[in-house]
C-alpha cells in the first residue's frame, strides 16, 4: 500500500483518510454517469478544482470519511462515510467505483464502518437513504443487516436502518395510534393474502371506515389489551389478547390478533411480543391458551413454533365474509414461555 494514512481495516479493504493522492480516482468515480446517476438527484461534472476544495472542506469539518483501498492489489475501491448524526444516529453513505462492484465489497465496507462507529464513536445506531430503483444496492446493505423502512428524503429515495443496533420496545398503544393500527392491519393482510383472497374480498376486509377508526379508539381505551411494537420509535405491528372467546375453551385465554408489517417480520417480533403476553397471563393465573389463524395464512408455521397445537377448525365472520380458522391449543403456557425463551436466546447468538 503507498503512504497512505490507514485509520482502520477489514479482511480485503484497508480504509485510509481522504488524500489529494487520490484525487484523480475520486473525479473519475463521481463523473462517471452510471454512479453518478445513483448518488445524487442532480448529477454534474466536478473539475479538478472542486474535488480539491471537497477534499479540503471534508478534512477541515473532521468528516468521518474513508477511502478504501484493495488490499490484494492496491487499487482503489470507494468511499465510505459515517455522515450527520443524530440522536445517537449515523447516516452512513458508500460509493463503489464501476470495475469494483460486484465483489461483495460494499458489504464488507459497511460492516467495517458500522463496527468502527460503534466501537470508536459510540454511535449507537445507523442507518442510510438509497434510490428506490438501485436494486443491487438494496439487496447488498440487506446482506449487510439493513432493513427498509418507508420512504426516504424524497419520494424516490428508501429509508433503512441497521436491525442490529434497533431500538425495540413493546408496550400498551395510546387511542390516538388507532388509525396506524387499522394500517398496519390493512398492509399485512394485503401482502399476506394477495392472490389467496378474492380482491373484492380484500378490498372488503381493507376498508377504514369512520366507524371502524372510533371501534377500535374505544376497544383501546376500554380494555387496554393491545401492545405496540415499535421499531426506533415507529409503531410496526401490533397484538391484542385476553379471555379466550370461545365457550369451548372457557377459563383459557387467548392472542388474537399478531400483525406485523411484512418488511419486520424477520427480527422475531412476533415471538418477542407473545413472550410479553404470555408473562402477563401467566400473572393473571391463566394455565391454558389458544390462538387461531387462518387455513390460508402463510402464519400457521408461526403459530406451531410458540408451540400450539391445532385442534380443531372452526367457522369465522370477518367484515360479513365467511372464513375457516385452525385453533392452536396450548395446554401449558409456562412451557410455551419457557420454549419461547429459549428459542429467542438460541437466535440472539
Amino acid at each position: 500500500m503507498k503512504n497512505y494514512e490507514q485509520v482502520f481495516e477489514s479482511t480485503n479493504i484497508y480504509y485510509v483518510k481522504l488524500t489529494t493522492d487520490l484525487i484523480d480516482e475520486y473525479l473519475k468515480m463521481v463523473n462517471d454517469p452510471d454512479i453518478a446517476s445513483k448518488i445524487t438527484h442532480n448529477p454534474k461534472t466536478y473539475t479538478y478544482e472542486d474535488e480539491l476544495n471537497w477534499i479540503k472542506d471534508k478534512i477541515e469539518n473532521k468528516a468521518n470519511i474513508f477511502s478504501m483501498i484493495e488490499k490484494e492489489t492496491g487499487d482503489y475501491i470507494g468511499n465510505v462515510e459515517i455522515m450527520e448524526v443524530k440522536n445517537d444516529v449515523a447516516e452512513v453513505g458508500i460509493c463503489i467505483t464501476a470495475n469494483k462492484q460486484n465483489k461483495h465489497l460494499g458489504r464488507e465496507a459497511l460492516t467495517a464502518l458500522i463496527k468502527y462507529g460503534k466501537e470508536k464513536l459510540d454511535i449507537k445506531g445507523f442507518d442510510l437513504n438509497v434510490y428506490k430503483t438501485n436494486v443491487r444496492a438494496v439487496r447488498c446493505y440487506e446482506k449487510a443487516g439493513f432493513i427498509a423502512d418507508g420512504e426516504g428524503k424524497t419520494s424516490e429515495d428508501l429509508h433503512m436502518f441497521y436491525s442490529k443496533f434497533m431500538k425495540l420496545e413493546i408496550k400498551k398503544v395510546s387511542e390516538e395510534e388507532a388509525e396506524t393500527i387499522i394500517d398496519i392491519n390493512k398492509r399485512t393482510w394485503k401482502t399476506t393474502f394477495d392472490g389467496i383472497i378474492e380482491d373484492a374480498v380484500l378490498e372488503k376486509l381493507q376498508t377504514k371506515t369512520k366507524e371502524r377508526i372510533e371501534s377500535a379508539k374505544r376497544g383501546i381505551r376500554e380494555k387496554n389489551n393491545v401492545y405496540g411494537i415499535y421499531v426506533n420509535n415507529k409503531l410496526v405491528g401490533y397484538a391484542s389478547y385476553g379471555p379466550a372467546r370461545d365457550e369451548k375453551y372457557k377459563g383459557s385465554c387467548e392472542i388474537y390478533t399478531c400483525y406485523i408489517l411484512k418488511e419486520y417480520q424477520s427480527l422475531h417480533l412476533g415471538r418477542k411480543v407473545v413472550i410479553k403476553i404470555l408473562e402477563d397471563f401467566i400473572k393473571e393465573g391463566y394455565k391454558t391458551m389458544i390462538t387461531k389463524c387462518l387455513i390460508q395464512n402463510p402464519s400457521n408455521r408461526f403459530h406451531k413454533s410458540i408451540g400450539g397445537e391445532v385442534v380443531e377448525q372452526t367457522d369465522t365472520i370477518l367484515m360479513g365474509e365467511k372464513f375457516i380458522d385452525n385453533v392452536y391449543y396450548h395446554k401449558d403456557i409456562k412451557q410455551s414461555l419457557k420454549l419461547n425463551q429459549e428459542k429467542m436466546n438460541y437466535s440472539n447468538h
